[in-house]
């Protein structure tokens, strides 16, 4: 073989290596374009939402704060691009913003019901996180053009498009309806042994974890039910009927009632008393329920103080709980529903733009204070209000260590620099204004300040 013909059998450049490229983008749609139906034990875990407590708290938190986040924008430019100008106003924004508005009454239709924006984007959410699918159904107006987003439960979708078929088949009860591949949002979270497929959600891969926690509820619920098996089983050598009734009526009458428990009885008779429960001590039902908790918020990568869990927490840990919550579980939220939009619902609108969210992730404080004292020339005296959040003033231009941020002498003390003698005279002043306020009264100083400052 030349050198030519093996550069082409390598690098596509012959027959033999077309018609194989060929035949791998055939299987490849084959793949894509696969009907399915939707997993098995789909609508029980969807129904687990609504009984397993730690499986609500985690999906419930994660979409709520998802769909608050939610803010859309729009832009003419990729991200990325030097000259990127945001859009304020287009009629996507306004879908996104409203995706299901009411639509008022025609003579041949009836009024449909809208749906708040918080709730429409919670209701995709809380699905992907459950099963790993979310669909949404993109309704159009007369002039074809998208007019609302409504949601559709996963376990409704009885088909997906596949070849020949670019349909998406929805049957609820009698209720049955094709839907064009355009018409529907498909958000997912891929299967890796088939990411052609349906999704894999994060509950399917917790059910042992979830119905242990379950089951140990339902264990501590049957105690108190009483089930039918006794606590102990007393049994006396030779007594007969009548005598086990008497002393079942004498125990009872000496025992039983809160100011008789724990005392002694005393016997002469061969009495034998064999326990056949199991105490909750025996089956530390306490730690197990701890643990099952801990795998599941770890599993959904969830911090535990998001939930008020501070067993094993600081401060250093609870003010950066927020943080990695928004950056590591809400921000690849909020970029999966903006993909599966930028590629399926923007192109419809008809113009090249381009859709963004707004970053949940919160600035770092204590950066941003590290930075102000190390270089305080290269921040504003807007800069630190709005940190400590204070409201705007009229100095907010100001260059710190320029100038004294109050009227006063413009001598320095010895020994002091100009950011500290600025610092110094702001702290003054501050005091000056506050001195009216008892110092035992933290929180009458605090807002105290706060009127000073509006003023």
């Amino acid at each position: 073989m030349g050198i030519r013909a093996a550069w082409s059998a390598l690098f596509g450049g012959g027959e033999k290596s077309r018609a194989a490229d060929s035949q791998l983008q055939t299987a490849l749609a084959q793949l894509v374009m696969r009907g399915e139906l939707p997993r098995r034990g789909t609508v029980e875990i969807l129904a687990a939402f609504t009984q397993m407590p730690w499986l609500r708290s985690v999906v419930g938190r994660i979409a709520e704060e998802v769909s608050t986040a939610a803010v859309w924008e729009l832009y003419d430019q990729p991200e990325g691009h030097p000259h990127r100008q945001q859009i304020s106003e287009h009629p996507l924004l306004d879908l996104l913003r409203d995706p299901m508005p009411t639509i008022p009454p025609t003579a041949t239709r009836p009024e449909l019901p809208g749906i708040p924006a918080h709730v429409v984007w919670n209701a995709a959410c809380q699905p992907i996180e459950l099963i790993g699918d979310g669909f949404q159904f993109i309704d159009r107006n007369l002039a074809g053009y998208p007019a609302r987003i409504c949601p559709i439960p996963p376990h409704w979708i009885r088909w997906t498009p596949f070849d020949g078929s670019p349909f998406f088949e929805m049957q609820h009860n009698a209720f049955s309806r094709r839907m064009p591949n355009r018409d529907v949002l498909w958000f997912r979270t891929p299967d890796p042994l088939n990411p052609y497929g349906r999704g894999a959600g994060i509950a399917s891969s917790l059910a042992d974890e979830l119905d242990t926690d379950e089951y140990a509820a339902k264990a501590v619920k049957a105690f108190f039910y009483n089930g039918t098996v006794p606590d102990f089983l007393i049994s006396a050598m030779g007594a007969d009927e009548a005598t086990l009734d008497r002393m079942r009526a004498k125990w009872k009458d000496a025992y039983s009632g809160p100011k008789r428990s724990h005392s002694a009885h005393f016997s002469g008779k061969d009495i034998k008393v064999t326990r056949l429960d199991t105490t909750f001590k025996d089956m530390d039902l306490v730690a197990l329920r701890r643990w099952q908790r801990d795998v599941v918020c770890q599993t959904f990568g969830v911090p535990p103080e998001v939930f008020g869990i501070l067993e094993s927490s600081n401060r250093a840990t609870i003010d950066a709980a927020y943080y990695l919550f928004s950056k590591s579980v809400l921000l690849p939220r909020l970029l999966l529903l903006r993909d599966e939009l930028q590629q399926k619902l923007v192109p419809q609108f008809g113009e090249r733009v381009y859709l963004g969210v707004k970053s949940p992730v919160p600035d770092d404080r204590d950066l941003t204070l590290r930075a102000i004292a190390t270089a305080p020339r290269a921040f504003t005296v807007g800069d630190v209000r709005k940190v400590v959040g204070l409201l705007p003033c009229a100095r907010d231009s100001e260059i710190l260590g320029t100038a004294p941020i109050n009227a006063g002498p413009t001598n320095l003390p010895a020994g002091k620099s100009a950011p500290a003698a600025a610092l110094a005279a702001l702290l003054e002043d501050f005091d000056a204004r506050l001195r009216c306020v008892s110092d035992a009264d933290p929180l009458a100083r605090l807002e105290a300040a706060k009127r000073l400052e509006q003023k």
